[in-house]
């Protein structure tokens, strides 16, 4: 069966084709590596995944994502897990791990090359 591009993933696992993709909490702990074109992440926590199983989501290389901005979003908050955006340790200056857990929580950066920029932190 071919997806389209609209499809919700419940496995966030498996590769999006989607340049938004839509990540959801499984109720297992989850790492998701993101791609260049991934610059607009949506994260869900759907009702009965409450359990404390984060969900952390790694940035790509941040000389590879020179000049590339990327926004996170959490639009569906009904359980506990959090989704943590990460670095992969390569960039200079990195404040540490950013951590969404209530709906309309948004971030986004930007590569300068080196390091990863905040354009904007709205995480309550």
């Amino acid at each position: 069966m071919l997806r389209s591009k609209m499809d919700v993933q419940n496995d966030a696992q498996v590769p999006s084709t989607s340049k938004t993709p839509v990540i959801s909490a499984t109720g297992d702990a989850q790492a998701v590596y993101l791609e260049l074109y991934q610059q607009s992440v949506r994260f869900q926590n759907l009702l009965g995944q409450n359990d404390d199983a984060n969900v952390t989501v790694y940035l790509p290389n941040v000389t590879e994502a020179k000049g590339l901005t990327f926004s996170f979003v959490l639009f569906d908050q009904d359980g506990d897990a959090d989704f943590i955006v990460a670095d992969n340790d390569e960039s200079l200056d990195w404040g540490g791990d950013y951590t969404l857990d209530l709906e309309d929580d948004c971030l986004t950066l930007r590569s300068d090359g080196m390091s990863w920029v905040v354009v904007e932190n709205d995480i309550a």
